[in-house]
């Protein structure tokens, strides 16, 4: 079994390759659907199949870290991190309720995608956007919107895919 640095590492090598591949493909596809590429690969640094876990994970540990990265190393800096971490878990406790970690609900790509984004955007509208006004202005300013969140789901399930993958094989990852 991997742990989450394992994870880590592996989602960043599969993340440069999408840049790669992003590189060689500018001037054949959109510029939107490169993004939401490499944006849906590199989700699973942050936000990943392990959202369900007790303790702390490294995702929320990088999320905590994302936001807090202009502020100066000092104890407020770690408190800050703290409380960041513990919202994070809040954010994430009904899922880890709901979905078992290890289950075939939390790593089981393409569905364990689906049902992570779904949560996310279902809380996200329950606590601040009840009107749609947030979706509804995406699909305004973007033309091709739910091409790019299809382009942005089907790269999160290959990292999902990847996670499982590191998980699931009883390998020792220590390649590289």
């Amino acid at each position: 079994m991997a742990t989450g640095q394992v994870h880590e590492k592996y989602i960043l090598y599969a993340t440069g390759v999408t840049l790669v591949g992003s590189v060689l493909l500018y001037d054949v596809i959109k510029l939107e659907y490169l993004i939401a590429a490499n944006v849906g690969m590199l989700s699973n640094v942050f936000i990943s199949n392990d959202a369900d876990l007790e303790g702390t994970s490294l995702g929320e540990l990088r999320i905590a870290q994302l936001l807090t990265l202009f502020l100066p190393n000092s104890k407020f800096k770690n408190f800050v991190q703290d409380k960041i971490i513990r919202l994070v878990k809040v954010w994430f406790s009904v899922y880890a309720i709901a979905f078992p970690h290890r289950s075939i609900y939390s790593h089981l790509p393409p569905l364990c995608t689906i049902i992570r984004w779904l949560y996310m955007l279902f809380v996200y509208w329950f606590m601040f956007d009840r009107q749609e006004s947030f979706l509804t202005l995406l699909s305004w300013v973007y033309n091709n919107f739910y091409y790019q969140v299809f382009v942005f789901l089907v790269f999160a399930a290959i990292a999902d895919t990847i996670h499982s993958t590191l998980d699931s094989w009883g390998l020792r990852w220590t390649l590289f």
